[in-house]
């Protein structure tokens, strides 16, 4: 599994999802970031994250729905390169790694350290993923949006 599925608001609160212009490329399912013209463009690792992109998007694409749920939880696969992902990792902190379409947590950055992400859950029951233990439930610490920007 590649990519960000948001599952839900750590908070409780209602998922939501606003419309924004694309400044680059990305695909649905990228953690997205404005750039510096206020349009939004792939995610990069050990930058704040806007949200996530519901659908594809290119540079010059207007109305791109984006979900900028507060308090972020998603699910998200794991690369374990270097490191395998494992049930000590709750708890930990990392970022994601890889590009567009192709994201997934760095298995090897998972520390106590600040990080775009924090384990919440090492192989989630429920999700359609029980037998894959590359894949955890993850809190989304580092947002553009003020709730958790540092």
């Amino acid at each position: 599994m590649y990519g960000v599925r948001v599952i839900k608001s750590l908070s409780g609160g209602d998922r939501v999802f606003m419309k924004f212009n694309a400044g680059g490329t990305f695909a649905a399912g990228d953690f997205v970031k404005f750039d510096d013209s206020g349009e939004i463009v792939v995610a990069t690792e050990s930058h704040a994250i806007l949200g996530v992109a519901m659908q594809a998007g290119a540079a010059g694409t207007d109305n791109v729905s984006v979900d900028v749920t507060s308090d972020m939880v998603v699910m998200m696969d794991n690369d374990n390169d270097g490191d395998t992902f494992a049930s000590t990792d709750v708890g930990l902190t990392g970022d994601f790694i890889g590009g567009t379409g192709a994201m997934q947590v760095d298995t090897s950055d998972l520390d106590s350290n600040i990080g775009q992400l924090v384990c919440l859950a090492y192989n989630p029951q429920g999700y359609d993923k029980d037998s894959d233990t590359s894949i955890g439930l993850f809190f989304v610490s580092e947002r553009e949006l003020a709730e958790n920007k540092t």
